[in-house]
C-alpha cells in the first residue's frame, strides 16, 4: 500500500508540471521536427516501460527537457541532444536485460563485466610501465601534435613514461572514472572460479591513485567478509586495512581529504545553482552549462569543469521532482529484494550498486560507461526481484 501511495503521488507531481508543456501557444519556437520526434519516441519508452517507476523517471526527463527550452541560458544546446540520445541508449539496455536475463544466465553477464574489468587493469599496467597503446596521455591531448596524427598513427605504441606522470586511466580519459569502473566492478569477482581477479582489481585501484574507487572498493569488500565469510573476514580484513593505510601514506594528505581536491568550492556554487529552480531543475544533462553560470557566482574560477558530484548533478538538473522518483525507484528495487539478500547474485548485484553510489559523491558516475554498467546491473536486479517475487507466491 505505501509503495502505491508513493507512486500516485510521484506520477500526480509529474503530470501536474507536465501540463505547463501542453499550454496552447507555449511550444518553443527553437524546436525541430527531429527533436520532436525524439520526444515522441521517449514518451513511448516511458508509457510501455515494464518498471513504472523507471517509465516514471523517464516520463519526467522528457518534461524536464521540454520545460528547459524556456530557460535561455540552457535551450536546445548540444548537451540537450546528447541528453535525449542517453536517455534512449540507457532506456534500450536496460529493457534488453530486463527482458532477457535470467539466474541462469547472469553469470555471463558478470562474466562479461569481469573481463572488461581485467582488460581495463593490463591497460593500466601497460601504461604504468610507459606504453600507451591507442591512447595518448592526458597532457598531450591537447596539444597540436595530435590534430595532426593520422588515424593509423593512433595504434602505435607510444613511450611515455616519465610524460605520463599520475595519469593512469586504462582505457578511459580520466583516472576518476577508471577507478569508479573498477569499484563497480569487483563484485563480480566475489565468486570462487572469479576471485583470483580481486588482486588484479586492486592493483588497478592502486595504479589508479584515486579514493573514488578505492574508498567503494574496500567498504563492500568489507561487507561480503562480513556477510559470506564471518569466521574467516579478519584473516582479509587485516591484508585490506594494511593496503588501505599504504595507499593513504603514499598518495594522498590531510589537507587533500579536507578540501575535497578542489571539490567543496564547486559544490557551493552548484548549490547555488540548484537553488534558483530547485523544483524541476535546470535540464537533465545540463551540467556542463550549468557550471558556466556557477563561475559567475563565485569570485574565482573553478579548478573542475564538471561538479563531480552525481547527487548533486540530479538535483540541478531534474530537481527535487526527479529526486523523489528516484527514491522511489530505490524503494521498489528494496521491497522486490529484501528478502533475498543470502542469495549470491542479488548480493553481488547490491554490492556493486553500493559501490556506483559511494562513486557518485566525488564523480558525475551516470555520465561515464559507468552509468551504462550500473544501468545492467538495475536491470538485473529488478529481473532477479521479480522472479523471486514470483518464487515465492
Amino acid at each position: 500500500m505505501r509503495k502505491d501511495l508513493l507512486f500516485k503521488i510521484g506520477i500526480v507531481v509529474v503530470l501536474l508540471a507536465g501540463v505547463l508543456v501542453f499550454i496552447p501557444g507555449l511550444l518553443p519556437f527553437r524546436t525541430n521536427k527531429e527533436i520532436v520526434a525524439e520526444w515522441c519516441v521517449i514518451f513511448f519508452i516511458a508509457i510501455l516501460f515494464k518498471n513504472r517507476w523507471a517509465g516514471l523517471f523517464i516520463l519526467w526527463v522528457l518534461i524536464n527537457q521540454i520545460l528547459s527550452t524556456y530557460t535561455p541560458v540552457v535551450g536546445l544546446n548540444k548537451a540537450y541532444i546528447l541528453g535525449l540520445h542517453l536517455v534512449v541508449i540507457y532506456a534500450f539496455f536496460y529493457s534488453l536485460f530486463v527482458q532477457y536475463v535470467n539466474k541462469n544466465n547472469l553469470n555471463l553477464v558478470f562474466d562479461i563485466i569481469g573481463c572488461m574489468a581485467i582488460f581495463q587493469v593490463l591497460m593500466m599496467l601497460f601504461q604504468y610501465n610507459g606504453l600507451w597503446i591507442g591512447i595518448l596521455p592526458l597532457q598531450y591531448q591537447s596539444m597540436e601534435v595530435v590534430a595532426k596524427l593520422k588515424l593509423h598513427e593512433l595504434f602505435y605504441i607510444y613511450q611515455f613514461k616519465d610524460i605520463a606522470g599520475n595519469n593512469i586511466p586504462g582505457f578511459m580519459d580520466m583516472v576518476n572514472t577508471a577507478s569508479g569502473l573498477l569499484a563497480v566492478s569487483l563484485p563480480v569477482f566475489f565468486r570462487k572460479k572469479w576471485y583470483w581477479g580481486i588482486p588484479f582489481i586492486f592493483a588497478g585501484l592502486w595504479m589508479s591513485r584515486s579514493l573514488g574507487g578505492l574508498v567503494p572498493a574496500v567498504l563492500i569488500s568489507f561487507i561480503y567478509l562480513v556477510v559470506k565469510h564471518r569466521k574467516y573476514a579478519f584473516l582479509f580484513i587485516t591484508p585490506l586495512l594494511i593496503f588501505s593505510v599504504l595507499f593513504f601514506l603514499k598518495y594522498e594528505k590531510l589537507s587533500t581529504l579536507l578540501t575535497g581536491t578542489g571539490r567543496l568550492e564547486v559544490w557551493k556554487a552548484g548549490i547555488l545553482i540548484w537553488c534558483k529552480k530547485p523544483l524541476i531543475g535546470w535540464g537533465f544533462n545540463q551540467c556542463n552549462y550549468l557550471w558556466r553560470i556557477s563561475i559567475t557566482l563565485m569570485n574565482e574560477p573553478m579548478k573542475f569543469l564538471h561538479y563531480h558530484n552525481e547527487y548533486l548533478n540530479t538535483l540541478m538538473e531534474l530537481g527535487f521532482i526527479g529526486l523523489w522518483i528516484i527514491i522511489g525507484y530505490f524503494a521498489d528495487l528494496f521491497l522486490k529484494i529484501k528478502k533475498s539478500f543470502s542469495d549470491e547474485k542479488i548480493l553481488i548485484l547490491c554490492l556493486a550498486i553500493i559501490a556506483g553510489l559511494i562513486n557518485a559523491i566525488v564523480n558525475f558516475t551516470m555520465h561515464t560507461i559507468i552509468g551504462l554498467v550500473l544501468i545492467i546491473y538495475f536491470a538485473c536486479i529488478d529481473k532477479m526481484g521479480e522472479e523471486n517475487a514470483i518464487h515465492s507466491l
